[in-house]
């Protein structure tokens, strides 16, 4: 079990630390969430945020900035998204590279993105 406030992401059978936020990180999170929210009110979607996992497959979970999903089956499914309609990722300095790259390109896998 990781320490309190430390949360891992798993991919291909290894364990990536992720990195803390800054506050314009968070601010900018934040505002984002607000406007989907108020854009997809009254739709069968819903938009959460980096506490929730995202499940890409059986060897890759990723805990996006935001995660939107409009799929019934992720409504009640504990604290895991399994089919994602749109995925955010705010980059920082310390994690653009990986999310630019090879955290892209699993999103792009993700045939419900």
């Amino acid at each position: 079990m990781a320490p309190a406030g430390q949360r891992y992401e798993y991919l291909d059978g290894r364990l990536r630390m992720l990195a803390g936020g800054s506050i314009n990180h968070a601010l900018v999170i934040a505002n984002l969430i607000g406007i989907l929210y108020g854009a997809l009110r009254g739709k069968p979607c819903r938009v959460y945020n980096s506490d929730i996992r995202l499940q890409l497959s059986k060897a890759r979970y990723v805990y996006p900035d935001i995660t939107v999903s409009c799929d019934e089956r992720d409504k009640g499914q504990g604290d895991s998204i399994r089919y994602p309609r749109l995925v955010v990722e705010v980059l920082s300095p310390s994690t653009e590279a990986f999310d630019r790259g090879r955290k892209a390109a699993y999103y792009r896998e993700c045939a419900s993105l």
